[in-house]
């Protein structure tokens, strides 16, 4: 059979953190493949400063003030003119709410005229910490924007299988696991953090100040640990309030504000563990970028955390979480401890998170939809 010439028209309502760091690693290895003149993407403009890879695809943007109807019109405005003038054979949507905006657009044009359509979102809404009424309403809109999807991907197997449970099309849901490439930075090799043996255990945490990602719970626990145990630093600021952290009074805790994506390999290797204490997450990134420089990670048992997060080896999951538990964690970690797991974690990311897997298996599927009967 013919292979279909591919062109994709990639969506993002919102790029800062995972979904930037995916396009990063899906987008450079498509242009490589197909050609600059076949990949698009469709975002915010002033979210294209968050890719790092901005490797010849065209970017269209739009303007972005938040989640208020103006955005979202305009949203809906570039994306059909992007259909109209790119004319993808496969749109790929990134994110709720360029799915939830650009598949009611899909499902109007005739079957026979319709690029391919894929959607990942990047984190099930149904398995957020909401009451049961906001559950039932994430799982009935997205079985009926399913309808015109002919492929719903999962980051983790985690996800795959809430999408399963919840009654999503099983022959369209698969799962394609997030991979990372190494970085192309100087000095980028994993290596062992060389510090005195009495000094205090260098912790980081990475990612937006919300509840979903569990700071608070950390810096309880950080105040419940004895001086001199632990230092943390904390990179990140509040994804909704620019230039507003959640920063409070805490001993041997230093803030960074938001660090560049690029940096962040950099800061991982000079901290002995990541702690991830997220009370719900899609995937994790973080955690295999910690892993990917040779590092432990402490991490809450919540969504596919532990699909990534080999506890013993590679890490600590941390069961129940709570502030009280997280801190005798924390507290009863030991450097040689931590170094062992972080050179088992390098090993597992070589063995199964590589960016590589990811692009091949994502061009496999577009090839795949784009041949349906």
């Amino acid at each position: 059979m013919t292979q279909p010439n591919l062109r994709v028209l990639h969506v993002g309502e919102f790029l800062q953190g995972g979904i930037a760091s995916y396009l990063d690693e899906l987008l450079p290895a498509q242009v490589c493949e197909l050609g600059a003149e076949q990949v698009a993407l469709v975002c915010p403009g002033d979210h294209v400063a968050y890719l790092e890879r901005q490797t010849g695809y065209q970017i269209r943007p739009y303007r972005r003030d938040g989640r208020d109807p103006r955005s979202l019109a305009r949203l809906t405005v570039e994306f059909r003119r992007a259909l109209r003038e790119f004319r993808p054979t496969v749109v790929h949507l990134h994110s709720t709410f360029a799915g939830a905006i650009c598949r009611p657009i899909l499902a109007a044009i005739a079957r026979r005229r319709r690029p391919a359509v894929v959607y990942c979102a990047h984190g099930w809404g149904f398995l957020r910490e909401v009451s049961p009424a906001a559950l039932r309403a994430n799982e009935w809109v997205e079985r009926a924007l399913a309808r015109p999807t002919d492929a719903i991907v999962s980051i983790s197997e985690t996800e795959h299988r809430a999408a399963l449970a919840h009654h999503l099309p099983a022959t369209r849901c698969l799962a394609i696991r997030h991979g990372i490439s190494d970085p192309t930075v100087p000095g980028a090799a994993p290596t062992a953090a060389h510090v005195d043996a009495g000094a205090p255990i260098r912790l980081l945490f990475v990612g937006r100040h919300d509840p979903q990602k569990g700071l608070d719970l950390l810096l309880e626990a950080m105040a419940l640990l004895e001086p001199g145990i632990a230092e943390l630093t904390v990179a990140g600021e509040a994804a909704l309030r620019p230039g507003r952290s959640s920063e409070v009074a805490a001993q041997g805790v230093t803030w960074l504000g938001w660090v560049p994506h690029h940096e962040l390999h950099v800061l991982v290797r000079a901290h002995d563990a990541l702690v991830v204490p997220s009370r719900w997450e899609g995937f994790g990134l973080v955690a295999l970028e910690a892993m990917r420089a040779g590092r432990a990670v402490v991490a809450s048992d919540r969504g596919s955390l532990p699909e990534i997060v080999d506890d013993g080896r590679t890490g600590v999951l941390v069961r129940p979480l709570s502030p009280e538990r997280l801190a005798a964690t924390l507290g009863a970690l030991t450097r040689p401890q931590l170094e062992s797991m972080g050179a088992a974690g390098r090993r597992r990311y070589e063995d199964e998170f590589t960016a590589e897997r990811m692009n091949r298996q994502t061009l496999d599927l577009y090839r795949s939809v784009s041949t349906r009967p």
